[in-house]
């Protein structure tokens, strides 16, 4: 069995959703929810919100550093572990000037087990950084449905799993219990 899996951070481990949205509504002066969130691009969610000032919303109010965990993810980090699986956290948060070590400060102070942490470019996708850790892995874990196509669409995946979230739900690839799961804590015991 191939053992390395990468693992997203954001909205699979931590919940960036409910603090972004926040300051986002009261930056732009609207009251968005969860199920408005039916795009991974933001600009479309907030009319006229371009994609610096989100990043500097992001930095700013120190939304990723401030994180809540999901409930469970910490969890089933140590669960795969104990299955053996080596556990590589790949986030698109190149956007901040320290992101990785915010990424991996986050991770140690909520008691998530990693063995490496990787921060990839929202530009360039993660397929490049995931070529950069290893030739082969047993699967990939994102709610991002591109970050998920691409990662199956390279051949460096066994398995692809989506977390199911509202800007995820127009891929009909993706079938609950099997590849599509609601957090990382009910994938973890499926495997």
């Amino acid at each position: 069995m191939n053992n390395q899996i990468i693992l997203d951070l954001d909205d699979v481990q931590g919940d960036l959703i409910s603090p972004m949205k926040e300051k986002l509504n009261e930056m732009m002066g609207v009251d968005k929810n969860h199920h408005d969130f039916v795009s991974f691009d933001i600009t479309k969610i907030y009319k006229g919100l371009t994609i610096d000032r989100f990043f500097e919303c992001l930095t700013e109010n120190k939304i990723i550093e401030n994180l809540i965990p999901i409930e469970g993810a910490a969890e089933a980090t140590h669960a795969l572990k104990d299955k053996g699986f080596v556990i590589n956290v790949v986030t698109a948060r190149s956007w901040h000037k320290n992101g990785l070590q915010v990424s991996a400060d986050w991770l140690e102070k909520f008691g998530f087990h990693f063995d490496r942490v990787a921060v990839s470019c929202p530009k360039e996708g993660k397929v490049k950084v995931y070529r950069n850790i290893a030739s082969k892995f047993n699967c990939i874990v994102d709610d991002n449905l591109e970050n998920v196509d691409q990662a199956k669409e390279s051949g460096l995946f066994e398995e692809t799993y989506l977390i199911d979230m509202p800007w995820n739900k127009k891929s009909l690839n993706y079938v609950g219990g099997i590849n599509r799961f609601n957090n990382l804590h009910q994938l973890a015991e499926s495997m």
